[in-house]
């Protein structure tokens, strides 16, 4: 089993290895999002070794890295571009969150309605793209522009993943027509249930706050017919000064192209020592460490412009379409030997384990 991990100053990283629809034992795939916009980049590593402890063995003598650089923002207004992996920019999805999409908002009003629709009126029961959806929202202590959204973000996105998935009462039931209470700087968490007929209303508490930010289980836009989804007490549309949205489906359709980039170019990675990211695909030949426990990565981001965040995703391929996670090498001494498996706190680590044995014709040494 293979570990990575990313380290730099200020680094929000989510590992994820072992993509459970793709052969494990093939690649692993990760992403590291909100990296800090500065002009120049702290020092950022990709760090790669086995889990458990275990030392890099003889049999692991490289590794390819496919690897971009993307930016991440979506200003209101602007439209969602086709992503080629080889040219052009990412269109600002940020990757393995728990929800689907978040914006920033300028509030100038003590009370503000949020609203789902139906997909079509008149159906019965009605036809709500889901029956219900959770947002967390978060105060903001000035009111967002598209200059300073990017903070908001970045120091919010770790404990909204956690408050969209709690599993305790901390993620507040909201009726068709109740009221979400004024969000808490430490943020609040409502799953608003749709109602009986074809259009849901709440009602959000803003009393006082200049702005917020919120993250959403799914995209506004799908519970959208007639009236967008969010409006003042006038019934003003209040729109996001920047959005963000990703799924799942994207980050799978990231990882194809990564994969579809390393079938044709695996063969010919450039050997390196270190990353230098740029906004299309490339391909790095890794040396791995005998004996070593992690081999340490540069990754140099390049320079961007204050209004965007980093992404930085890879996708590591080992040499050869290796099945099997470990390989030993013993010298024999007697007629017999036996292979023990023991239980770790009461449980196997499996229930079975295959084990290819191959016969040496001397007994083997270091040097052979």
């Amino acid at each position: 089993m293979w570990k990575f991990a990313c380290s730099g100053a200020f680094l929000a990283a989510l590992m994820l290895p072992n993509v459970a629809s793709l052969p494990q034992t093939k690649y692993h795939y990760g992403a590291v999002h909100n990296l800090p916009v500065e002009e120049t980049d702290p020092g950022y590593f990709l760090s790669i070794g086995r889990a458990g402890g275990e030392p890099v063995s003889a049999f692991d003598k490289f590794v390819n890295v496919v690897y971009r650089y993307a930016l991440a923002s979506k200003v209101e207004g602007a439209d969602t571009a086709t992503f080629d992996p080889h040219a052009g920019h990412d269109h600002g999805r940020r990757l393995a969150n728990d929800f689907e999409w978040v914006g920033a908002f300028p509030l100038s009003a003590d009370t503000h309605k949020w609203s789902m629709q139906a997909a079509t009126a008149g159906e019965n029961p009605p036809a709500y793209a889901d029956a219900t959806m959770r947002l967390v929202i978060f105060p903001t202590s000035t009111t967002p522009t598209a200059d300073n959204v990017a903070g908001f973000y970045e120091t919010n996105e770790a404990a909204a993943n956690t408050l969209i998935t709690s599993t305790d009462t901390s993620c507040v039931e909201v009726e068709d027509s109740e009221t979400m209470t004024k969000a808490v700087n430490a943020g609040s968490c409502y799953e608003l249930h749709t109602g009986s007929g074809d259009d849901s209303e709440f009602t959000i508490d803003t009393t006082g706050l200049s702005g917020m930010v919120v993250y959403a289980q799914h995209v506004p836009i799908e519970f959208e017919r007639d009236k967008h989804y969010l409006y003042d007490a006038s019934g003003n549309d209040v729109e996001p000064v920047e959005y963000e949205e990703f799924t799942k489906a994207e980050m799978e359709e990231d990882i194809e192209d990564m994969e579809a980039y390393y079938e044709d170019s695996g063969t010919s990675c450039s050997s390196a020592t270190s990353l230098t990211p740029s906004h299309g695909l490339a391909c790095a030949k890794l040396p791995l460490q005998d004996g070593t426990f992690d081999s340490n990565f540069a990754i140099n981001l390049p320079a961007e412009h204050s209004k965007s965040m980093k992404i930085f995703q890879f996708m590591a391929f080992f040499t050869g379409p290796k099945s099997f996670e470990w390989g030993g090498v013993f010298n024999m001494a007697g007629a017999s030997h036996k292979w023990f498996m023991q239980k770790v706190d009461g449980a196997y680590a499996d229930p079975s384990m295959r084990v290819v044995i191959i016969p040496t014709p001397v007994n083997p040494t270091a040097d052979d």
